[in-house]
């Protein structure tokens, strides 16, 4: 009968310890469901806060087409050797400077962020007072010529006792879009 008293007594022992490691067991499931159910509320919010995506997609995409276009035909500008350096010596003759045209480059066909754009090289010397050569590179920078840009500009002072006026070596670069680079 005593045999029977410590069985009793170790299967009562053991279904304890069985349910103290069944109910830990359940209460670390209970905890770390809390902390995800409270992960899932947190990034909820965070998705509500976002705005929806819009549905104007393809009419700013056929917009920013139509804007490529337009930027794509500012650039097919003037491509006339003749009327590009007519047009800054008549600059050089309004503001009341001397431009001389030094060097010229065939137009060349340069890779530009992926496009290709047709580029006309040519360096001026041009001398005058600086008043006068301030209007000129002003003038260049807002010229007819949308395309046009000022690569170098290299200032000469004369020396004091000469009295003469400014010098200026300037390379200039009109550029024409060719099209996109394969």
């Amino acid at each position: 009968m005593k045999s029977w008293k410590w069985l009793i007594a170790i299967i009562i022992i053991a279904l304890l310890a069985g349910y103290y490691v069944f109910a830990t067991g359940l209460l670390k499931e209970h905890r770390r469901n809390g902390d995800l159910t409270s992960q899932l509320n947190n990034l909820t919010e965070e998705l509500a806060a976002i705005p929806p995506a819009s549905t104007d997609l393809e009419e700013r995409l056929s917009a920013a087409r139509a804007d490529q276009a337009a930027a794509e035909n500012a650039f097919s500008g003037e491509t006339n050797d003749t009327r590009i350096v007519d047009s800054v010596l008549r600059l050089a003759e309004a503001v009341g400077v001397t431009a001389i045209p030094l060097a010229t480059r065939p137009w060349t066909i340069e890779l530009i962020d992926g496009n290709n754009y047709s580029v006309f090289y040519v360096t001026f010397s041009v001398t005058g007072d600086f008043p006068h050569m301030q209007s000129f590179i002003q003038g260049l920078e807002i010229s007819e010529i949308k395309t046009l840009a000022i690569k170098r500009l290299q200032l000469a002072a004369p020396p004091a006792e000469s009295g003469g006026g400014l010098t200026a070596d300037i390379d200039i670069a009109v550029y024409s879009y060719v099209s996109p680079a394969n």
